[in-house]
């Protein structure tokens, strides 16, 4: 009757699934931030 390890197994699992994404949103973050710098820096140029 010892189910450690399946317990073990499964919250492996969830903190995988959340590492997974944690990192797409990250990802996203990034993408965001890169884009939203890029359009400032060419309005930017465009003004002068």
């Amino acid at each position: 009757m010892n189910k450690k390890p399946v317990a073990q197994a499964d919250v492996q699992h969830t903190l995988l699934k959340h590492t997974a994404v944690y990192g797409l949103l990250s990802l996203i973050n990034i993408a965001i931030v890169v884009n939203c710098f890029t359009l400032s820096t060419t309005f930017e140029v465009r003004y002068v």
